[in-house]
Parts: structure tokens; sequence; C-alpha cells
């Protein structure tokens, strides 16, 4: 992924950050992009009170034509009070909604109430990625709310293959007596088992194939 070198300079501060341009409609995306760059700002601003014109000055040099184009007619059509932070917010979430809607943030958090981890996909980035999705919720139009911890969890336990939640019950485990944490690492023991369990096949496989060759 390219990055951008976005330089500024505010009150005789100088500031920096290198960051991708995103050409991208997709509400994941975009989401992900605005608040990787408000986080890289305010990595890089220390004074609070350059943050909020930062924000406003620096976005738009990482989007694209087109969306630059949306994110000027968001300001157009909702001027900001100030260069604060909350105003900044309060734009961020009209220029998403600019594409999304209301059944988009419903639609994900059904998603989030039953995700199914990829085979491919490690416990520790699966949960990872859904506390990001669950943070995303706020950003979008609309009032369904975003997962509780408890229904974080629930949700991590729910992904994981039957095998593994059926050695998690045998055990006499609950998860009202486990944390998020301690939830994770039992399933990346699971994890590791099966990684090791999936190697020794393999090693068996051939050396049946070399005795039968």
């Amino acid at each position: 992924e390219k990055l951008t070198a976005v330089k500024w300079t505010l009150n005789n501060s100088r500031y920096e950050i290198h960051v991708p341009t995103l050409d991208s409609i997709a509400t994941d995306t975009l989401v992900t992009h605005c608040l990787q760059v408000k986080t890289k700002i305010r990595q890089a601003v220390a004074n609070e009170a350059h943050q909020g014109s930062s924000f406003f000055r620096v976005l738009p040099r990482t989007l694209s034509q087109t969306l630059l184009t949306t994110w000027e007619q968001v300001l157009a059509d909702h001027p900001p009070e100030d260069q604060t932070e909350a105003s900044f917010d309060a734009a961020l979430r009209n220029f998403v909604a600019s594409d999304a809607t209301e059944e988009d943030r419903y639609d994900l958090v059904q998603q989030l109430r039953s995700p199914k981890k990829p085979r491919n996909v490690a416990v520790q980035q699966f949960f990872y990625r859904l506390r990001e999705l669950n943070g995303f919720v706020a950003w979008l139009p609309g009032t369904e709310p975003p997962l509780t911890a408890d229904q974080l969890k629930q949700s991590l336990y729910d992904g994981m293959p039957s095998t593994w939640r059926g050695r998690f019950v045998d055990s006499g485990a609950t998860l009202a007596s486990k944390t998020t944490a301690e939830l994770c690492r039992y399933f990346r023991k699971q994890e590791s088992k099966a990684a090791a369990k999936q190697a020794e096949n393999e090693r068996n496989q051939k050396r049946e194939s070399s005795r039968s060759s």
C-alpha cells in the first residue's frame, strides 16, 4: 500500500504524517481510513489546540478526487460550527452517511451477532476484527446499538468451530466465568492443537506415500 506524506503548518508548528490515498467508498474501508488518519494526526500533533484544525485540514488531502468532492459537499450542506474534534466527528458521520444507510448499520450489528471464523484467520485476529467492526457501528447512520462487552464475548465464542466450543463446554467452563482475554487464550490453545494435529497428519501422509511408491 503506497503511503503519501501529508505536511502542514499551524502557528509555525510543522507536522507530517504518512497515509494512503482513499479511493474506495466501501463503508468499512472508508471508516477505517478516516479513523486511521485521525489517530495519526493525534499522534503527530501534541498541541491539542491544533488537533481540531488539523483534522479538517488533513483528511481532505488523503481522499481521491471523487471522495474529496463528496467531503466538500458534506461541509457545504452541514457547515461545521467550529474547528473542534466534536465538529469534525459530526462532519465525519455525515460523510459516512453520504453512502451508508441505517440498514447498513443494522446489517453490520446482525453480522457481529452471528460471525464465523474463517479457517485461515487466527483467533486473535478474528477477535480484533470483531472489535474493530463493532467500533464502526457508531459511525454509521441509525440507532442500532453496538454490541456490549458481554455480547462481543458471546460473538467470539459463537464464531469458533463447533468442536472447540464442545471441548469448552466439556471442560466445565462457562462464558460467565471467563473474561474475554481468557476465552481468547483458550481458543488460541485449541488453534495450536489443531495446527499441530494437521501437521502430524500431513507427515503421516507423506510417510505412507513414500512407502507405497
